[in-house]
């Protein structure tokens, strides 16, 4: 069964998106230090820019999307996954994905 939860801490990433956002380190070097990867660090610093730190914090429910706003951030136009889920206030990219 699937346990949903990440192995690092909220410290842990509110660090690690301090680095790349305050010093400019570069997404690769910090996923590399704190054994991540660069989707899951790019995914954290997109939350801390659109809701803060409270961003960074675990989800304990699964959040449900209406198929229309699925649809209609996908078909809004030529966009990355990431591009149209930030855009649309949807939680990650995978959501939008078959």
């Amino acid at each position: 069964m699937y346990k949903r939860g990440s192995k690092h801490s909220l410290e842990e990433r509110d660090q690690a998106v301090r680095q790349v956002i305050d010093q400019n380190q570069s997404i690769q070097w910090v996923a590399k230090n704190y054994e991540t990867s660069r989707t899951t660090l790019k995914t954290w610093v997109r939350k801390y820019k659109v809701e803060g730190f409270d961003g960074l914090k675990e989800s304990r429910m699964w959040k449900r999307y209406p198929t229309e706003l699925k649809l209609e951030a996908v078909q809004d136009g030529p966009s990355s996954f990431a591009g149209c889920s930030q855009r649309y206030g949807i939680s990650d990219e995978s959501v939008l994905r078959l």
